[in-house]
């Protein structure tokens, strides 16, 4: 007899509705019975269900990146744009430009602008 040829039944208790259900592979990693996993896809709920609470779609987690991005969206900016303006506490307020620029990031610019021109200059009167 072929290794091919073995046969790997073995009986699996159903996580959901406890019944016993045949799995015949060696490495298959089941759970739950055929029934159950066609109404879990279905969304219907089974009345054995012992770990979770609910059967269905998962709740989609929000992150802070992603609020963050649609609030510079919103302002019609960059996410790099909006995030260092709020580090660097201007307070962003919504486009009021016709050319589409944000007030809030020209005046940050033109302050960091003005920054390193003052260290250029005293770069090149210390370097005399």
């Amino acid at each position: 007899m072929k290794v091919s040829e073995i046969i790997y039944n073995r009986t699996v208790t159903c996580e959901l509705c406890g019944r016993d259900f045949v799995v015949n592979s060696k490495f298959s990693r089941a759970k739950r019975c055929p029934e159950c996993v066609i109404s879990i896809r279905s969304g219907i709920k089974r009345e054995g269900f012992r770990h979770k609470s609910i059967i269905g779609k998962r709740k989609v987690h929000v992150s802070n990146l992603d609020t963050l991005a649609q609030k510079a969206k919103e302002y019609g900016m960059s996410y790099g744009k909006y995030v260092s303006l709020k580090r660097a506490g201007y307070k962003v307020e919504p486009i009021t430009w016709n050319d589409g620029t944000n007030p809030a990031w020209e005046a940050w610019r033109a302050e960091l602008y003005a920054i390193v021109a003052a260290c250029k200059a005293r770069a090149e009167c210390h370097g005399q």
